[in-house]
């Protein structure tokens, strides 16, 4: 494991109270547990220079690593790195000295999630189990090719059986074109679990002759 890593970041607008729109952007981090004494933070650029934001602890990962995130409202964030402390060492992650991009236009252009920089080259967002017996499942990939294969493995016995769903495309999302950061993409998985079903599944993405997994550091998805 990398002593640190962009997950992903994200960026957009959000209906208030009020009846207005903010902005809003959001960074998932993992870091190896190096020590118990740690800082994450996101050095993010925006219309008033480069700002310092600090990220908080979220879940640990079975590979002694952890999830650390960051949900920041305006100024508007362009491009941004993350930097990991613990006593003696500071490590970065800036995209291999590219830096990590946002699309500040396409952020406040509507409400939703309209830009995002994904580091994994697949990721599960969130997943939910309906009333109707359908596991949905979103993920971010990384567009490495206009032909691929995005589905989930799931079983409901302990994987004495398993099935196999097809995900269906959602949308691409900007920045796009630039050679240090593959543009992204959001897919919809819809599996037939049946009603009141309990199980795990993972998700793959196969590009290129490559299959990426999904499977939550090993220990799979609970439904």
């Amino acid at each position: 494991m990398q002593p640190v890593s962009l997950r992903f970041a994200s960026a957009g607008t959000e209906p208030t109270s009020t009846g207005s729109h903010s902005y809003f952007a959001f960074f998932s981090v993992l870091v190896d547990n190096l020590a118990f004494d740690k800082q994450v933070s996101i050095l993010a650029h925006d219309s008033t220079g480069w700002n310092f934001h600090t990220c908080l602890f979220s879940v640990s990962t079975p590979d002694n690593g952890e999830i650390w995130t960051a949900q920041l409202g305006s100024p508007a964030i362009d491009q941004f790195v993350v930097e990991y402390q613990v006593p003696g060492q500071t490590f970065w992650d800036n995209n291999g000295a590219a830096n990590y991009l946002l699309d500040i236009v396409a952020a406040e252009s509507k409400d939703g999630t309209n830009t995002v920089a994904l580091n994994a080259n697949v990721l599960v967002q969130q997943y939910f189990a309906d009333s109707t017996g359908t596991l949905g499942v979103s993920v971010l990939l990384r567009d490495l090719n206009f032909t691929k294969q995005v589905g989930l493995v799931y079983t409901t016995d302990s994987w004495a059986t398993f099935h196999t769903v097809s995900g269906l495309f959602q949308d691409r999302y900007p920045p796009f074109g630039h050679p240090s950061q593959p543009n992204a993409e959001s897919w919809h998985i819809a599996a037939p679990v049946g009603i009141g079903q309990h199980g795990q599944f993972a998700v793959f993405y196969s590009v290129n002759g490559t299959t990426f997994w999904d499977n939550n550091f090993g220990s799979n998805y609970s439904f």
